[in-house]
Parts: C-alpha cells; structure tokens; sequence
C-alpha cells in the first residue's frame, strides 16, 4: 500500500511537471510578436548604433520612413519623366523594351532604325544638337584612348622602377608580389574613391620624417654659425681687434702680447747679454 502510495505520488508530480515544462518549450519557439519584429528591423538599419529606450527606436522609424518617402517620391518623378519620353517616341519604347528583353542594343536599333534615318539632313532642327554630342563622343573616346596609352607607358616604368627598388631592399620574389598587390590595392581603392588608411599611415610617417631632417637640418645650421660666432670671439679675446679705444679723449691702440718665450730663448738671451757686456 505505501508502494502505491508513492508511485501515485510519483505520478501526479510528473503530470504536474510535463504541463509546465511543454508551456516553458512553447514560450521559447513561439513566433516574435509583430512589436518585437518591428523593433528587431529598426534595429537592423544600423547595427553599431546603440538604442537606449522605446522611444529612440520610433525616432529611428520616423526618420528611416521619411528617407524612404522622399526616395520614393523622387523615383516616382523619374519614372513619369521616361514613361513620358517613351510615349512621346514609339521607336525609342520598342528599343528600349527589345533591350530589356535581352536583344542587343544595336539590334533593336536597327529594329527600328536605318543607320542613314540617324543622321539628320541640313535643315532640320536636331542638325546643331546632333553634331555637338557626336563631338562630344568623339572627344570622350579620344581621351579614353589616350587615357588608356598613358596608363600602359606608366605600367611600363612602373615595373621597372619596382624592379630596381626590389634590387635596392633585397625583395625576393615573395616580398616582391606582396608589395605589389598592396600597391595595387590600395590603387583600386583610390580609383574608386576609397581612400585607405593604410595610405594615410605612410604618407604621415613620410611627411614627419621629412620635417624631421629638416628641422635637424636647420638646427646643425644654426649651432654652426653660433660656433662661429663664438670661435670668432674667442680669437678676438687672445688676439685684439685694433681698433682703437677713446678713454677721456685719448686714443689708445690694443696692442698685440708678445708671445711667451721658451726657457731655451731666455738662456740664450741670457748669454748674449754678458758677451755684449
């Protein structure tokens, strides 16, 4: 009977349990609520920006929707703008919707179009505008050509100016393509308007060494003249400059010390004096 008596206890502490813990389970997959994927996708518009309270995330909403209303309100305008074009040449619709259909551009075209029907007559009112843009494009393409020819001169001396600064740094081929896909990096990045940190690095360093030397530069200048100067003074302290000082209304002339004699001068000056005697 105590047997049953436990088991049956057993049982409803289980049963009690199971609801619990499947509610529990329940909880954590159920589907966010429609709050919760409002907040989540305001949040998700910048990542790295921190959202103190309720409040800022509606901000970030209202300023996010006002972006959007003004993007779309422009685009809205451009598409009536071409929609209005389209209509007004049936040829250029046809074109440009054999394009979108994947036709080559110059094949809807020519769909449309004969090459000589183009080019407008003397007379007729598109003449003028016509042959400024084919001029324009005839520009564009000169100096695209001659764009492209310098590139290739200077990929020229590039490589040889790399190849003598692998020389000068003992660059084995390794450090060599390293060096050059940095280089070349950081190239494309400017090309597309990033400017890289990397490059800002060096130019630094390099612009503050040069300061460097130069400041060194003009300070061993400086400490040159100023030994100079003070060996000039230190001459004219032993030697005198002769210029006469006025002490009273008397004019006297520094006169020069006589060079200290040696004791071999003295005794044979010495001597002399008792031979003359």
């Amino acid at each position: 009977m105590l047997i049953n008596n436990k088991m049956d206890k057993e049982e409803i502490i289980e049963q009690t349990e199971k609801p619990v813990e499947q509610a529990a389970a329940a909880e954590e997959t159920s589907t966010p609520s429609a709050r919760e994927k409002f907040l989540s996708r305001i949040s998700a518009i910048n990542p790295d920006e921190k959202i103190e309270d309720e409040d800022a995330h509606y901000e970030r909403a209202l300023s996010y929707l006002e972006q959007l209303e003004s993007e779309t309100a422009k685009r809205r305008d451009a598409d009536k703008k071409l929609l209005d074009v389209l209509r007004s040449e049936p040829e250029l619709e046809g074109i440009t919707r054999a394009v979108m259909k994947g036709v080559p551009t110059r094949a809807a075209i020519a769909k449309y179009f004969d090459p000589q029907d183009l080019v407008p007559q003397e007379g007729e009112d598109d003449l003028d505008a016509y042959k400024q843009y084919a001029q324009e494009r005839r520009q564009r393409l000169e100096e695209r050509e001659k764009f492209e020819k310098e590139v290739e001169e200077n990929l020229s001396k590039s490589e040889a100016i790399l190849v003598e600064f692998a020389k000068e740094h003992n660059l084995d081929d390794t450090k060599k393509v390293e060096l050059i896909d940095t280089v070349s990096s950081m190239m494309d990045d400017l090309y597309k308007g990033i400017l890289p940190k990397e490059l800002l690095d060096h130019v630094m360093r390099s612009k503050m060494k040069d300061i460097e030397v130069s400041k060194a530069f003009e300070q061993g200048e400086i400490k040159g003249k100023n030994e100079k100067i003070e060996e000039k003074k230190i001459i004219a302290k032993k030697t005198g400059d002769n210029i006469p000082v006025f002490n009273g209304g008397k004019t006297e002339e520094i006169k020069e010390e006589a060079p200290k004699k040696s004791r071999l001068d003295r005794l044979v000056e010495r001597e002399n004096r008792k031979v003359f005697r």
